[in-house]
């Protein structure tokens, strides 16, 4: 039963990784991650050892306070028999991006895997943040009173693109369809929130 496991878990992996050779190619060798003209990382990856944040950011407690209202998360920290005001920043791992120009500073949050104080053969404390080759991320943006979360989803990937909607840089999210398919999901800024786009799949070559 354990060698099953562990070849159900292999495969799974083995599926991640083609699919993430296809959808980041410059991730797998780290230092040739595509950037933006400013330097930011802009392509992001649930697999931290396949796609790491280049530049882990610090989250505030305003950033913690934005995240902490999220179904998602709220969940979590019930789970944990935790108030949202007590939301452990260890949680997350973070990167800076620019959405709308070059003095905001938004946020790219993903979940930071497992925590070191976790006992062994525990079950890490935000491990309700990840499934099965995904994993929460949330964007928050920077606004005069203070960080909105503008997109929350779970993914296996996101790239942050050129083009725009609405002042704000169009994202795509990137999950497994299927063992032959992956899923290539746009969201666009609407003024107030990312919305879904469109969604259409592409197969695993």
């Amino acid at each position: 039963m354990k060698n099953g496991g562990n070849m159900r878990t292999n495969l799974g992996r083995g599926i991640f990784l083609v699919i993430a050779a296809i959808l980041f190619p410059s991730h797998i060798n780290s230092q040739n991650s595509p950037k933006t003209q400013t330097g930011e990382q802009s392509s992001f990856s649930v697999e931290l050892e396949i796609s790491p944040i280049q530049k882990p950011a610090a989250l505030s407690e305003e950033a913690l306070q934005a995240l902490a209202k999220d179904n998602h998360i709220r969940s979590c920290l019930d789970s944990q028999n935790l108030p949202p005001e007590k939301l452990p920043a260890n949680w997350f791992i973070a990167s800076l991006i620019h959405l709308h120009g070059p003095n905001e500073l938004d946020l790219i949050v993903l979940p930071s895997g497992r925590l070191p104080e976790t006992a062994k053969g525990e079950i890490s404390a935000n491990a309700c943040l990840v499934g099965a080759s995904t994993g929460g991320f949330w964007v928050l943006r920077q606004t005069p009173a203070g960080f909105q979360l503008v997109l929350s989803q779970m993914a296996s990937g996101l790239s942050i693109l050129k083009t725009r909607s609405n002042g704000l840089r169009d994202i795509q999210l990137y999950t497994h369809a299927s063992v032959s398919e992956h899923a290539i999901t746009d969201f666009r800024f609407d003024g107030i929130q990312y919305r879904l786009f469109r969604t259409r799949t592409r197969p695993n070559v």
